[in-house]
């Protein structure tokens, strides 16, 4: 009975750690990034991502975040809600 128990404890760890994913950008995302453009006009400030391959919606709100992170912080003000993020299939 406890080495069922092992074996079915094992089982359960596997299925759920191997289903987890933790994004990084270095590991998923940068081989597949060619150039990243920020431009600001006015107060908003638009990012072009040129990318090859085909990203998924799961991927694009990723990098979106992750790119609002990188260019929303300014000395003075923070311009986080003010960063648009547009990708273009190379």
């Amino acid at each position: 009975m406890q080495s069922l128990n092992i074996i079915l404890l094992s089982l359960f760890l596997a299925i759920g750690c191997s289903g987890y994913h933790h994004h990084s950008y270095d590991r998923d995302y940068k081989h597949r990034i060619i150039k990243v453009i920020p431009e600001e006009r006015g107060k908003a400030v638009t990012v072009m991502v040129h990318h090859k391959g085909k990203l998924t919606p799961r991927e694009q709100k990723f990098l979106r975040k992750h790119f609002r992170k990188k260019f929303g912080h300014k000395k003075r003000r923070h311009n986080k809600n003010k960063v648009k993020v547009v990708f273009v299939l190379k």
